[in-house]
């Protein structure tokens, strides 16, 4: 069951509980809401026109009508809002303009315009790299300007989010059906989260008691780090292909091949921004996300099956 008032742009109504999720309809979004209606919460969701709100079902959502590209459509959804999930953002985009308008721009707008008391924002991991994407400068801006306001605001940092419809896992499957994968020799290891975990995170961040806010952003590693390689030849078994070979090409012969490709196309499958990010681990540390926020990441093997089980089994 979703609501959604007759008129969309008309003011929230009253009783639709005090809680805003923005990004709703993403991935780690629709995880929450359906945490947030498995508690029985009444909470509002941020949907554009364009929203695809079937994805809300069964959450009792109140469907609030927004845009966060433009500030003052958001009005009549925050009114008396006192928790924000700030969970919206983009993943795909590699356009910076497009990045800072979202991460940074709009999450300011959307604090001038809110009273809301508590703040949980989901940042990511790859704002430790050293060569950082743009994606990763957005959301490290988006940190400096929520570091200078006077808010109860919490940061989550959680790594490469896997969950069914995940940018990663489609990424991963693609390469995963190759019978021959080459990766940079020395790939970092990566630490893979479970959707619902970080949901869990989002819920107990929202509850955590006003003492013990850390003032700083909490890391969500997952439960171990996993190599390249063999994050890849999992991903193949948990669909049941054969695994494919994985080939470890020094990062000199494959920057090479990322410049010619870069010739060729606008936006070639191999960058050397995608190589820098696959030779660099980050270094989390999960231990504040375990005490305060009961922080219990699945293994890999529980996060497969997970992305690969029946809708019915649920998340």
């Amino acid at each position: 069951m979703t609501q959604q008032p007759a008129n969309p742009k008309s003011r929230v109504a009253r009783g639709t509980g005090n809680i805003l999720v923005t990004g709703a309809t993403g991935l780690l979004g629709r995880a929450v809401c359906q945490a947030l209606g498995a508690r029985k919460v009444k909470f509002r969701a941020l949907v554009r026109v364009s929203s695809q709100r079937d994805l809300l079902q069964g959450t009792n959502a109140w469907m609030a009508e927004g845009d966060l590209l433009r500030p003052d459509s958001l009005l009549p959804a925050l009114e008396g809002v006192e928790v924000l999930l700030h969970l919206a953002g983009l993943v795909r985009s590699k356009d910076p303009a497009a990045l800072q308008a979202m991460h940074v721009d709009a999450t300011r707008d959307l604090l001038e315009r809110s009273t809301a008391r508590r703040v949980v924002v989901v940042s990511s991991d790859t704002v430790e790299r050293t060569h950082r994407s743009a994606y990763a400068d957005s959301k490290l801006a988006m940190e400096e300007l929520l570091a200078g306001l006077d808010r109860e605001i919490v940061i989550l940092r959680p790594p490469m989010i896997l969950g069914p419809g995940s940018p990663h896992l489609a990424a991963l499957e693609r390469v995963a059906r190759l019978p021959i994968v080459p990766v940079p020799a020395g790939s970092g290891r990566r630490r893979p989260v479970w959707v619902g975990d970080v949901a869990d995170a989002v819920l107990a961040a929202m509850d955590l008691p006003s003492d013990q806010l850390p003032g700083r952003p909490i890391d969500l590693p997952g439960a171990f780090a996993v190599p390249l390689p063999t994050l890849i030849k999992a991903v193949a078994r948990a669909q049941g292909h054969r695994e494919p070979r994985i080939l470890e090409v020094p990062s000199t012969a494959l920057r090479g091949v990322a410049r010619a490709l870069q010739t060729l196309r606008s936006e070639p499958l191999l960058s050397i921004e995608r190589l820098e990010g696959l030779a660099e681990e980050v270094m989390s540390d999960g231990k504040m996300a375990r005490h305060r926020l009961g922080w219990k990441p699945r293994v890999l093997e529980e996060i497969l099956a997970g992305c690969y089980a029946a809708p019915a089994a649920g998340r």
